[in-house]
């Protein structure tokens, strides 16, 4: 087994992974550091970092073996060997726990934005809501105000499977998808989402294959009742997107952040 060489020691959110060489590092670093990662997530509802040491002595580790590491983790021991006490969202949102709106700082520049998204919450998937795009100048909150909506839909229903991510991060998911041939199991992640929140969708603007995966996307969500929310660093007027793509943009609200 390709993990064999390696031996692991986890605390504190950081798993050190000890190597006998160089090779072993990069190996494990490109073929399994992101099934890991995902692992922990998963089982433990940790965002991990991994740390590689490379030793010509072997150390004496109080974790031997990648399945001792698991099981040295007791919520996620648990959860492999037992039925878990707390039931937990097994969908990865990706979203950040430290964005909510308790902590948003509130202003007179920002109010319209922060009530929008606030509504999104307690109304989502309705039309008159639907999609919520949020425009600014970076740096003014916008991608805080998707993280606390996400957080808040978890807070009351944390079964929903709510999805954040950026719109760099769609184009490159989906050009992988298209060349490993997974286009359909692609489209059933991002089609069977109850809350899709996509930070700075200007970077999907003028890539015209991403551009029709995502018009394609956002129908099936919208018809559906689900809730879309979009954050960019102009209107969507100014983005240069498919005419189709612009008009469902603007078929709901569309707020600015305006600077303090």
């Amino acid at each position: 087994m390709w993990l064999r060489p390696a031996q692991f020691a986890y605390a504190g959110n950081v798993l050190t992974i000890s190597l006998p060489n160089q090779f072993w590092g990069k190996t494990i670093r490109e073929r399994y550091e992101h099934i890991i990662k995902d692992s922990f997530l998963k089982h433990l509802g940790a965002e991990i970092n991994v740390v590689y040491e490379v030793s010509a002595q072997q150390p004496t580790p109080t974790v031997q073996t990648a399945q001792d590491v698991l099981s040295a983790a007791p919520v996620l021991a648990a959860s492999v060997q037992a039925a878990p006490a707390i039931k937990r969202n097994p969908f990865p949102s990706r979203l950040n726990s430290a964005y909510m709106f308790d902590n948003f700082i509130e202003s007179p520049s920002n109010r319209f934005a922060y009530k929008a998204a606030e509504a999104v919450v307690h109304k989502l998937g309705n039309r008159e809501n639907n999609p919520l795009v949020i425009y600014s100048s970076p740096g003014l909150g916008k991608t805080h105000l998707l993280h606390a909506i996400g957080n808040q839909i978890l807070k009351e229903n944390p079964d929903a499977k709510v999805l954040y991510m950026s719109g760099e991060e769609f184009v490159s998911e989906y050009i992988e998808a298209l060349q490993n041939k997974a286009s359909e199991s692609f489209r059933k992640k991002y089609r069977s989402l109850d809350c899709f929140l996509m930070d700075d969708i200007q970077f999907v603007a003028g890539k015209s294959a991403s551009e029709v995966e995502f018009f394609y996307t956002f129908n099936a969500l919208f018809e559906s009742h689900k809730q879309i929310v979009l954050s960019s660093d102009r209107t969507p007027q100014q983005l240069e997107l498919d005419e189709r793509l612009s008009s469902r943009l603007l078929s709901g609200i569309c707020v600015e952040v305006k600077r303090p």
